[in-house]
């Protein structure tokens, strides 16, 4: 047959109606077969036609091809859909139709020149193409809304869902919305979206300013609906990692902590004229206008009474027992320690660490102290002289006592006793012990021992600690003598030699009588 020629009449995308990714990626392809330039149609028939797709007009890279048999040919013009075509729309591209069969055809049959793919007439309006990019900026681009009030204005149920490819993108996948500095070259802050890939359900939102992701991240929500700031890995509803991480400003601010399963009942911690006060429930409700702490700009504290400037700590009763009770459960733990040191080079101060005071009930007691339950249970234990102006007084209810008996021989012990006079040692490792300087009377606890073992303890002095517990030294034990025990043979020693006297006495009177 003779040559035929193909005139190219429209080649266009056939858009639907639906999201982008529904788009057919197809065009309508018509053409007009000839038999010369300017010659008689071909005959009417169905011929197989090849397609193929370069994108240049010579030479070039093949894009598609595709062989379509039964292409009813009528009075030259055929009507196809070529397709689908996938992510080459975004350069020119160019058709080239070979004849392979037909009626009067002989052999295959390639034409040329190649026919340029062109768009309908409307499909690029309004937008513009800048090589492989479109753009638009001649107004609003509304999506759901013919009124757009912004640049992009996306109105509906679901506006806006960016959906990422985990298989074209390493790591994790990603939506960025950044704000670029003028001249489009700096980051200077925004939002991203990301998955990871890993677990592929874990949602995280970064928001970064300066130098963009993720050299200045300044903020993150994780999938488990935790915040951080500062902090990649924020293990809370909200974790600050900052030394002045939350800042507070107003007239008097405060922060409420409610308790959603308590009635939403509330505290408060507030600050008034740089100090910092606790409020109750009962204190913001005025049912009990004492339950409150309050801590000044001094650091002086005052439990349900104002801070006071010659309190450190101020404790006011609740109404209950104690105002206040310390209670210590750890191993060579100290439930209340007290330190009032002299400032140095301050010349007549006086001191006083602990002090009780108790008055006007039938019973009265400054200062109580237990101990009970260890091998040896000391009341009090003091290093220093022990000052009185009371009685000292000593239990000796006969309710209080079993097994009593009545005691001898203590003329003889006493006989054996050798008081001395001494001096106590003062030296460093003995200064612990604040023992009074100076000449003392008194007995030597391993020679009384000897005599009335009884009397003589093993005691023991408490450990001494700096001011973070630490241990500086250990406990000491020492030789001790019971006092108090001993006036009871003295009486009995007096006693017993008084016997003696009357005996001699008496003696004496009937030799005296002869």
């Amino acid at each position: 047959m003779k040559r035929i020629f193909v005139l190219l009449v429209i080649g266009t995308v056939l858009a639907g109606t639906h999201g982008a990714g529904q788009v057919p990626q197809k065009i309508s392809y018509q053409g007009l077969l000839t038999q010369a330039p300017g010659g008689a149609t071909v005959p009417n028939g169905s011929y197989t036609l090849k397609f193929e797709i370069y994108d240049a007009l010579t030479g070039g890279t093949l894009q598609y091809s595709d062989t379509l048999a039964g292409v009813a040919v009528t009075r030259g013009t055929f009507n196809v859909t070529l397709g689908p075509l996938p992510g080459i729309f975004t350069k020119p591209l160019y058709v080239q139709v070979t004849v392979l069969s037909g009626p009067g055809v002989g052999s295959a049959a390639t034409f040329s020149p190649r026919s340029e793919l062109s768009s309908a007439p409307y499909a690029l309006a309004p937008w513009l193409i800048n090589g492989s990019s479109i753009f638009y900026t001649l107004g609003n681009v509304g999506i759901g809304t013919a009124t757009p009030l912004s640049q992009l204005h996306v109105r509906g149920n679901n506006p806006v869902r960016i959906l990422g490819d985990l298989s074209t993108l390493a790591g994790s996948e990603y939506v960025d919305f950044m704000a670029r500095n003028s001249p489009y070259s700096t980051d200077i802050g925004g939002m991203r979206v990301q998955r990871d890939s890993a677990t592929g359900n874990v949602n995280t939102m970064i928001f970064a300013a300066a130098d963009g992701f993720p050299a200045s991240e300044k903020m993150r929500i994780v999938g488990n609906g935790n915040v951080g700031i500062g902090t990649s890995n924020p293990t809370s509803r909200l974790e600050i990692a900052a030394q002045d991480g939350l800042a507070i400003t107003g007239y008097q601010p405060f922060l409420t902590l409610r308790d959603a399963n308590a009635s939403n009942w509330r505290g408060v911690i507030q600050s008034v004229q740089g100090g910092l006060d606790f409020l109750a429930q009962h204190y913001l409700d005025a049912t009990d206008p004492s339950s409150y702490v309050g801590m000044d700009m001094w650091g002086d504290i005052g439990i349900r009474t104002a801070p006071a400037g010659y309190y450190s700590l101020h404790v006011a009763p609740s109404g209950g027992f104690y105002s206040a009770y310390i209670e210590g459960s750890i191993a060579d733990g100290i439930a209340l320690y007290a330190n009032n040191q002299a400032a140095p080079n301050y010349g007549g101060q006086t001191n006083t660490a602990i002090e009780g005071d108790a008055e006007d009930a039938n019973n009265n007691w400054a200062i109580y102290g237990h101990a009970n339950g260890g091998s040896n249970n000391y009341g009090g234990y003091f290093e220093g002289d022990l000052v009185y102006t009371g009685s000292f007084i000593h239990a000796s209810d006969a309710n209080l006592k079993e097994n009593i008996q009545s005691y001898s021989g203590a003329l003889s012990q006493i006989m054996n006793l050798t008081p001395r006079t001494f001096n106590y040692r003062s030296g460093p490792e003995y200064r612990g012990f604040s023992f009074s300087p100076g000449k003392h009377y008194g007995f030597i606890a391993q020679e009384v021992e000897k005599v009335i073992p009884d009397l003589v303890v093993t005691a023991v002095k408490p450990p001494e600690r700096d001011a973070k517990g630490n241990l500086k030294v250990k406990p000491t034990e020492y030789k001790a003598i019971k006092p108090v025990e001993m006036i009871s043979i003295l009486v009995e020693a007096m006693q017993e030699q008084q016997k003696l006297i009357n005996e001699l006495r008496a003696k004496v009177d009937r030799l005296e009588s002869k």
